[in-house]
């Protein structure tokens, strides 16, 4: 994963580790696994050019819409009080109404802004390339949704990896994201970028304690691919899956 883990909100996940592993070996409807691909500098540089541009993209949308909802909240406020001194002493009471809607619109702003919030602060980014390829796995489950492992000591056929860092006999993962919605899959010449709201579980071993954790809230997620580490039918899959289209 490339944000750290320590700085989010962990409870005991719902279910067990081999629970969920032993559901994703038996019964995924397509497992992919991730292979090394050519790169150069170049390529490599272009690349996360891009990534930071679309990066730094989604965060300015955002803000901008954060900035553009205060802006609005404001006004609504402005013309609520306005109102209010202009026609207290009113015997005509129809400004109450006046008041009400424009309070419940500045209530809605603030809701909306609360989630914009939200979703900044609980923002993952993951980019496989050569460089950890080997650590994820995508497998597409029979309740449609992508499962992204990270870390695991089996491959896409469910065989033990000998040279995975992973040594526990039954079968382990570091991390598994779960897709619980994906709003966008696009293709550049230097890769692929999914963008979706996920499940994090983690599975930790922390003083001779073994734990599988969750991450109390979803996270926004974008998975950035290198060109050529992925096959060209995984994202076909995923995006079936998820009834879009590439």
């Amino acid at each position: 994963m490339s944000i750290n883990f320590e700085n989010k909100l962990f409870i005991d996940a719902p279910t067990t580790l081999q629970g969920d592993l032993s559901n994703l070996i038996n019964n995924s409807t397509a497992a992919y696994g991730l292979a090394e691909s050519q790169d150069n500098p170049e390529t490599a540089l272009a690349r996360k050019a891009l990534w930071d541009k679309l990066i730094n993209k989604s965060k300015s949308h955002m803000e901008l819409g954060m900035i553009a909802l205060g802006i609005i909240s404001g006004l609504f406020l402005f013309f609520s009080l306005g109102a209010f001194i202009l026609y207290c002493n009113d015997e005509n009471e129809g400004y109450i109404l006046i008041i009400a809607i424009f309070v419940a619109l500045t209530c809605y702003c603030g809701w909306v802004s609360k989630k914009l919030l939200h979703m900044k602060e609980n923002q993952f980014v993951i980019d496989i390339s050569n460089y950890n390829d080997e650590c994820y796995q995508f497998r597409i489950m029979p309740d449609n949704r992508l499962y992204i492992l990270v870390g695991a000591n089996f491959d896409e056929n469910g065989e033990t990896l000998a040279t995975n860092a992973i040594t526990e006999v039954d079968p382990v993962c570091s991390d598994l994201i779960v897709m619980n919605s994906i709003s966008s899959i696009n293709q550049y010449a230097e890769g692929a970028v999914i963008k979706g709201e996920a499940i994090i579980k983690s599975y930790r071993i922390r003083e001779g304690y073994r734990r599988y954790l969750q991450l109390e809230y979803p996270q926004q997620m974008t998975v950035f691919l290198q060109k050529g580490i992925y096959p060209e039918e995984m994202l076909e899959k995923v995006a079936h899956t998820y009834s879009m289209t590439i």
